[in-house]
Parts: C-alpha cells; structure tokens; sequence
C-alpha cells in the first residue's frame, strides 16, 4: 500500500508524498527537485484506488 496526503494550501488541494531519492531521477524515478511548498508534489507511484479520509482539525485527527 502507498500512502500520500491531500492537503489545502492558499485554498488548492494539493498532494503531499515522500517520492524517490533524487539519484534515482536517472532510471526514470519521479522526484520532486524544486518544490515550492504551494503546488503538489509529484507522486512517487500511481495510486490505483483512493480512500479519502478528512480531518477537520488536528484533534479530530488523534
């Protein structure tokens, strides 16, 4: 299972995900050189299936 995280920055929902090392980049890995910290990241795999499950504050989420 590969877990990412969807989350709201300047009201856009964006994809946050660890990816790959960046040496891997060479063997077609995709990694994430020049995040800005405002768009999403590119994801390290393509998910097959999504389970969304939404937090309303950090609370909720313990």
């Amino acid at each position: 299972m590969k877990v990412y995280y969807s989350c709201l920055i300047d009201e856009n929902n964006n994809f946050i995900d660890a990816t790959w090392n960046s040496s891997l980049q060479k063997f077609g890995f995709p990694v994430n050189l020049d995040w800005d910290g405002k768009q999403s990241l590119k994801l390290g795999v393509i998910p097959c299936d999504d389970i969304i499950i939404i937090h309303n504050s950090f609370q909720e989420k313990q």
